[in-house]
Order: structure tokens, then sequence, then C-alpha cells
């Protein structure tokens, strides 16, 4: 048999020193799934991320349940987290209604599993918020948003605008609610106050200090000075 060489050695290494890692890279290939059009498959593995537990997670199999027995209890609920707030990104993303990822009721609206996504995370740690404050308030924001896309489907606007606020205010950088914020008052404006364009240049103005090189703030920005001037 022959033997392994440096470069997997160094691999084994590092998941030893950082077991996490292995979880990542699970976490990052369920993404791309998604983004091929297997979601059936990167929910289940993202399920099975949000069920990790002290002794690791069989369904998960070889190797991912052993090392995941050599977590730290932060490590593992921060990747709860992290595949929770996923699992809601893919139901937004969905068109079609998807399958319920396992563990939420079928029979349920997407605006509802989501609720419930948001439920599971708060419910991660409630003895242990301060520990981890910022991931719990990423993943409450990141849930939030996903919530609001399913609303503007629905059309209800206001609500919609609610939850993009509430994730702004959890996460005060997260540029896709900002840009999300400034859409709904570009292109539903109609809906919402008077001051539209005004609101929507305050959006547009904070995302672009967190990314100045964003295009689609940059576009969206376009439209705004062009739709405003038409009105004028």
């Amino acid at each position: 048999m022959r033997e392994p060489g440096p470069a997997f050695l160094s691999i084994v290494n590092h998941l030893n020193k950082y077991p996490a890692c292995a979880f990542l890279v699970l976490y990052n290939k369920a993404l791309v799934l998604a983004s091929r059009g297997s979601a059936g498959i990167a929910s289940n593995l993202l399920t099975q991320i949000s069920r990790l537990h002290v002794s690791g997670n069989p369904a998960l199999g070889h190797p991912y349940h052993e090392i995941a027995q050599s977590l730290a209890p932060w490590a593992r609920t921060e990747l709860k987290l992290y595949a929770l707030s996923a699992q809601a990104t893919l139901l937004a993303d969905a068109g079609a209604r998807p399958p319920a990822p396992a563990g939420l009721k079928a029979g349920d609206s997407l605006e509802d599993q989501i609720e419930t996504l948001r439920r599971l995370a708060e419910d991660l740690c409630p003895r242990q918020q301060e520990e981890h404050w910022r991931s719990l308030q990423t993943a409450r924001a990141v849930i939030r948003m996903a919530r609001a896309r399913v609303l503007v489907a629905k059309r209800r606007i206001q609500d919609a605008r609610e939850q993009l606020e509430i994730a702004v205010a959890a996460e005060p950088r997260f540029v896709e609610a900002l840009l999300q914020l400034a859409e709904l008052f570009l292109k539903e404006q109609s809906a919402l106050e008077p001051d539209w364009a005004v609101r929507a240049q305050s959006w547009l103005e904070r995302a672009l200090e967190i990314s100045p090189s964003c295009q689609r703030a940059q576009c969206l920005r376009s439209e705004l000075h062009a739709r405003a001037a038409k009105a004028a």
C-alpha cells in the first residue's frame, strides 16, 4: 500500500487541529449543489450539519461522524447556525415549492418553514448568547432576509420591509439586506412612502460605504437617479 504523501498528511494534521474545517467544506459543497439544481441533496446535507451533537451525527457518515466528536461546543453551535440560515436561503431561492427540509412540516408554507428555522436558531444558544452573539445575529439576519423574499413574492411589501429592517438591525453591514431594502423603495415606491427616493438613496449609500465596488448597488443607484429625474 502506498504511503500517504506530505500534502495528504498536512491536510490530516490541519483537520486534527481545526476539525470544524471539514464541515465548512461540507457546507460549501451543499451551496454548490444548490446552485447546480440539487437543492434536495443540499438541504439534506445542511440538515445533518444542523443536527451535530456531542457524539457526532451518524447520518453524516465516515469520516464526518467521527470528526464531529472532536468539535468544541462553540464550533458545533456556530456550524448549526450556518446550516439553519443556509436552509432558509435555499427555501427562499426555490422558485417552485421545494420539499420541506428534514424536521420541518411539509404542509407548512415557505414562510412558516423559514420561521421554524429562525426559532431553531434562536433556541440553539439561549444560555450562551454572549458567546455566540455575532454568529446568532448573522443567522437571524440571513433568515429574516429569506423570509422577506418570500413575502415580496406574495406582494406583502410592508411585511417584507419590516423583515429586512430587522435583518439590518441585527447585522448592520449586511449588504444584501441593504440592497433589498433599496430595491423595495425603488421598485415598489407606490406601496410605500412618498419620500421613496430619499429612503432608497439612504440604503444604497450605506451599502456602498461597506462595499464601494458593488456593481448591483451602482446599477440600482443609476436606476434611482433616472427614475427620480423622470419623476421630477
